[in-house]
């Protein structure tokens, strides 16, 4: 789908109406909802919505608000559960796993934005790198930039321990995630500082070291001194303790 360059995001979801009656002329009729369209509304049609579907119509209002403001309440017809968005004459829908958009800027022609999963995959993504912006601004900037080479301090979650990479000096790994959702790889140098001990998934570590971008969120190096003294010292604090 191809969204106003005002947008330059692909947005989400919409509703395949009667085919045979015609595009066009069941827009026309579902904005102004005469009493010849046999809408169907059911006030548990939200209830019948997986946790993911409901998810895809919150995230699209609060991210999107331009495009989909002062929704109307659920309602299904062949089979498509939709709300219209009175303000833009826009619709988000889903059914069968496939979500769609129709109408304001995306036209009359219905437009598949694919699974309920990478739909929600977007729309998560969208919201991670909003709330990097707030929460981790050096972090998100130097990843949407793909800046490397940086200094770099942050604190975060440990998500999932990985085992040692011992190619050449031998490095303790680990991946954090930030208050904003962006992930790092940690490559803790163990060859030249202590390693960080009984670290376990969900535990909070401090870091200082080298930023280098990478598309999964960036790598974060020289969490130790340099013997040499040529580079800045960087450390991971866990439980109180220094490790450098």
């Amino acid at each position: 789908m191809k969204i106003p360059h005002t947008c330059n995001l692909l947005v989400v979801v919409f509703l395949s109406l009667i085919i045979q009656a015609g595009l066009a002329q069941v827009h026309t009729a579902a904005s102004s909802a005469p009493s010849d369209v046999a809408f169907l509304i059911a006030d548990d049609l939200e209830a019948q919505l997986s946790v993911d579907e409901r998810s895809i119509f919150q995230k699209a209002e609060v991210l999107y608000p331009g495009l989909f403001g002062n929704a109307s309440e659920f309602r299904t017809i062949q089979g498509y559960t939709y709300k219209f968005y009175a303000a833009q004459n826009t619709y988000i829908g889903m059914r069968d796993n496939l979500v769609y958009v129709l109408g304001g800027p995306f036209g009359n022609a219905i437009v598949n934005q694919g699974t309920v999963a990478t739909t929600l995959a977007f729309l998560t993504n969208v919201e991670n790198t909003r709330l990097s912006a707030v929460f981790d601004p050096v972090f998100a900037n130097a990843w949407q930039k793909q800046i490397g080479n940086l200094q770099a301090e942050g604190t975060g979650l440990v998500s999932r321990i990985l085992a040692d990479d011992i190619t050449g000096d031998a490095h303790q790994r680990f991946i954090v995630r930030l208050r904003s959702g962006q992930t790092l790889l940690v490559a803790h140098n163990i060859d030249l500082a202590p390693r960080v001990p009984s670290l376990k998934v969900g535990d909070e570590v401090a870091f200082y070291g080298e930023y280098e971008w990478s598309a999964e969120g960036g790598v974060m190096h020289w969490t130790h001194h340099d013997p040499d003294g040529k580079h800045i010292a960087g450390w991971i604090k866990y439980k109180g303790v220094t490790y450098q």
